[in-house]
């Protein structure tokens, strides 16, 4: 099944989860969770077997619009509102009313609904969708949904058994904190004998300059030319023999994405330092807010899990606001540099964090790693000579890399290392480089892509 669906090594998941499609058409559907760290292939995997198949998929991919509170849930109905002739059988049936709640284009809700009964007026919107068809509900990065939704997801589980229609779960194991939603759920699934979970691993262990690839269950594939962006760990860049120098640069960094509100700090990008912690602010469409907040590993209120609000707010009172709608097990990370020297050995070639990891503080490094992957592929459209494309590909895009490394790194010794009482110094500092004619120009090493 897995070479006629076009993927390499992924028999066994495929019959499993083609299994698991099968059990929902004969009425028997539920949870299912595909679990794996980013990049390893589950929504390729998912959307193969899926397309394959002749359920009926309601697709609910990550988006701005799904974080709000029950969002997937809300965006798999409307999906099949959207696409199903008899859409407006969702209005039908004594708990109908309750969907108001969720979606308001149906009209307000009777007064007095609680969360019991809207779970069961989900329930009966979901048996009417799969009365109709058999169906596949598929809830893509999980891990980004809202908390509201995921504690919903165990419950929906055990009533959906005896139903043709299966939720279809699948999240980045490797994003979830320690008291992330999925990990309870998880742990709440598990104690009610209902965890069903495909666990999809990198099949890739290992990558010979010459292109020859080993994958986990012993086969070889020729390539060639192999793209490996498999991280800052990244396993084809060791199996290379590729020489990298990876710092732990003493720096922990929380994302995180929130409901905007009127009021909120506008303009390009404002950022606020206090001491050494850092927090940024952009907007993210009209509806969210993207927030980071930085400190040292040694700041024990600024690393606490749960987030110590009022540790955070007393370092910014201005924003207690924003501070205050950052949930509680916003995952932290421990910040890492990787510097690959070169980015390829014979036909294997590093791309993102596997060849650059750089410090997030000026915000460069996905927007980096795409404009040089883009670079990589006009290269080697023009100089039908792998190496001598790869070659020249490296000399193009290493200067401005390399510079945002650099400066990146200077910019959390700044943060972490500058004395408290010079602290106004500091901005001072900080203000003339950003001004400086001389740095901008050796900032400015790539060019630029055509418009």
């Amino acid at each position: 099944m897995s070479t006629a669906l076009g993927l390499v090594g992924r028999e066994r998941l495929a019959t499993e989860l083609a299994h698991a499609l099968d059990e929902a058409r004969d009425g028997r559907g539920g949870l299912l969770l595909l679990a794996g760290e980013a990049g390893v292939g589950k929504t390729r995997l998912a959307s193969a077997v899926l397309e394959h198949s002749d359920l009926r998929v309601l697709s609910v991919p990550s988006s701005p619009a799904t974080v709000a509170a029950y969002g997937p849930i809300v965006a798999a109905l409307r999906a099949f509102r959207r696409t199903d002739a008899n859409a407006d059988a969702l209005t039908r049936g004594p708990l109908a009313a309750y969907l108001g709640m969720l979606l308001p284009e149906l009209g307000p809700p009777p007064a007095g609904a609680d969360r019991a009964t809207l779970l069961e007026a989900v329930r009966c919107a979901f048996e009417t969708i799969a009365q109709e068809r058999a169906t596949v509900v598929f809830l893509d990065d999980l891990q980004l949904a809202d908390s509201a939704t995921v504690e919903l997801l165990p419950s929906l589980a055990a009533q959906l058994e005896s139903l043709p229609l299966l939720i279809l779960g699948a999240y980045r194991s490797d994003e979830l904190g320690r008291d992330h939603p999925v990990r309870r759920m998880r742990m709440e699934l598990r104690r009610a004998g209902r965890l069903r979970e495909i666990q999809v691993d990198s099949l890739v262990t290992g990558a010979t300059p010459a292109g020859l690839l080993r994958l986990d269950d012993g086969q070889l594939v020729d390539a060639d030319l192999v793209l490996a962006a498999d991280g800052v760990a990244s396993r084809v860049r060791s199996a290379a023999g590729i020489g990298t120098v990876v710092r732990d640069l003493r720096y922990v960094s929380r994302r995180v994405l929130i409901p905007r509100r009127a009021g909120d700090p506008g303009g390009t990008f404002p950022g606020y330092w206090s001491g050494s912690r850092r927090i940024g602010i952009a907007g993210c469409g009209p509806a969210l807010l993207y927030v980071f907040l930085f400190c040292r590993p040694d700041d024990a209120d600024g690393c606490a899990v749960p987030l110590n609000v009022a540790s955070w707010t007393a370092s910014f009172p201005h924003l207690r606001d924003v501070i205050e709608r950052i949930p509680a097990d916003c995952e932290r990370r421990g910040i890492t540099e990787v510097v690959a020297q070169p980015w390829s050995s014979g036909r294997v070639v590093l791309l993102g964090d596997a060849a650059h990891a750089m410090a997030p503080t000026l915000g460069q490094g996905a927007c980096i790693s795409m404009q040089a992957a883009v670079a990589l592929a006009e290269g080697l459209d023009r100089i039908r000579d792998v190496r001598s494309a790869l070659e020249a590909w490296e000399a193009s895009q290493r200067p401005v890399i390399d510079a945002t490394q650099r400066y990146g790194r200077i910019y959390i010794r700044l943060l972490t290392g500058w004395p408290r009482v010079l602290t106004d110094l500091r901005s001072l500092a900080v203000w003339g480089a950003t001004h400086s004619s001389s740095l901008q120009r050796r900032l400015a090493g790539a060019p630029a892509l055509p418009r």
